[in-house]
């Protein structure tokens, strides 16, 4: 077996996700309980750990998202070649130049279907050094806190359905983000 301290290259990391459909495919059959038994060789495989690490649910980052719009992070960047306009956060580099953009989208909330995981992680370490940087006195929380009230509002009206699914993801991300502000200054999790 393959493992990290063989300094194998990233890109045999490829074909896992493959490999886990092919594995969830193959033991969500009729025959459950044998082709455990044949995949694990001992048991049915429920005794060892998971096989695929579990990917944490993107939802968990609605309040960093919320958070950076209300923190004037994310700019409108226009393509001049199609004309399209997207959201994006662009940062600085250790040099003080700017970084590659991360796009999110056209609107805030497509935003987290556009992003991948570390995309994500990305925003959250911008959001997080901001808001402990520039964003300390309870005036300045106060402010992110209606914004953020006022952009899950957009978010419905733009949704046009208070059940939607986008809507209620950053109805509770608005509401993490705001307990998050009113706790004491300390670093978010």
């Amino acid at each position: 077996m393959v493992s990290i301290t063989n300094l194998f290259p990233l890109r045999y990391l490829e074909a896992t996700a493959f490999l886990k459909d092919k594995y969830e495919l193959r033991i969500a059959g009729s025959d459950s309980v044998k082709t455990r038994m044949i995949l694990h060789l001992e048991k049915d495989g429920t005794q060892h750990p998971q096989l695929y690490a579990v990917l944490p649910d993107k939802t968990q980052f609605a309040s960093y998202i919320l958070l950076g719009k209300a923190m004037n992070l994310f700019t409108q960047i226009t393509d001049s070649d199609t004309g399209i306009s997207q959201i994006a956060l662009v940062g600085k580099d250790e040099h003080g130049f700017d970084s590659e953009p991360i796009y999110l989208g056209r609107t805030l909330s497509s935003a987290m279907d556009n992003l991948s995981y570390d995309q994500l992680e990305q925003i959250k370490g911008v959001v997080r050094t901001e808001l402990t940087r520039k964003f300390r006195s309870v005036d300045k929380r106060e402010e992110l806190r209606f914004f953020i009230v006022a952009e899950v509002e957009k978010i419905k009206a733009e949704r046009g359905n208070i059940r939607d699914s986008i809507y209620q993801t950053y109805l509770s991300g608005g509401k993490e983000a705001v307990s998050t502000l009113t706790a004491t200054i300390a670093p978010m999790d």
